[in-house]
């Protein structure tokens, strides 16, 4: 429940929760400021990096245009991070000479292609606050509840990150024939049904 909350606050990447006082702790850094141990506490990224960025990272690849915004970042962790708490951020690419994290609004760029010295992860990757194959309806339609549509997603997982970013958004319907995404303020939409093209997934499903 605490994952879930974590998502429709702005910029919360990882959450703590107290057991004993049942009390969920939002955070704004992967791993909060000081990680360790302690009796109780629960906790969670929203995002997970280490051996993920690392099998996720495009080397010497650029992920040409599409461009967001560019930032300074002291890692290509930390310009992913960014990314993440970026509503419609889908990819980055880093230039690591300049430590330079160009952050993009599609899961490739415009043009991607080679690059020495620079490398590009697609969000969709990396982050996961459950296994969305697991958890994917296919061939069924989470009906109403729509907070809005996009077009031009070129993936369920993507589609499901930018319901990671979006305030509210508890759940998606993709439709792969028209690259849309529906996003919804409810789980399994307003009315599910049974629908040919289209899959849906509840971003926080039961384990």
């Amino acid at each position: 429940m605490c994952a879930a909350l974590c998502a429709d606050v702005e910029g919360c990447v990882s959450v703590s929760h107290s057991e004993s006082s049942k009390t969920c702790y939002f955070k704004n850094n992967i791993n909060g400021a000081r990680p360790g141990p302690k009796v109780g506490i629960k906790s969670i990224n929203l995002i997970c990096l280490g051996k993920k960025l690392r099998y996720c990272t495009k080397i010497d690849f650029d992920f040409y245009g599409a461009d967001i915004s560019s930032i300074s970042a002291g890692s290509l962790g930390q310009c992913v991070e960014q990314c993440a708490i970026l509503k419609g951020c889908l990819s980055v690419s880093y230039l690591v000479s300049s430590k330079k994290c160009w952050l993009k609004n599609r899961s490739q760029g415009a043009r991607p292609g080679p690059k020495a010295g620079v490398n590009s992860v697609r969000l969709a990757c990396v982050v996961s606050a459950r296994d969305i194959w697991s958890c994917t309806n296919r061939d069924y339609d989470y009906w109403g509840a729509d907070i809005r549509s996009q077009r031009d997603v070129a993936s369920l997982e993507d589609c499901a990150v930018l319901c990671q970013v979006e305030k509210s958004c508890l759940s998606v319907s993709y439709q792969k024939a028209s690259k849309t995404c529906w996003l919804k303020n409810k789980v399994n939409g307003l009315l599910p049904m049974g629908k040919v093209g289209v899959d849906s997934v509840n971003i926080f499903c039961p384990a």
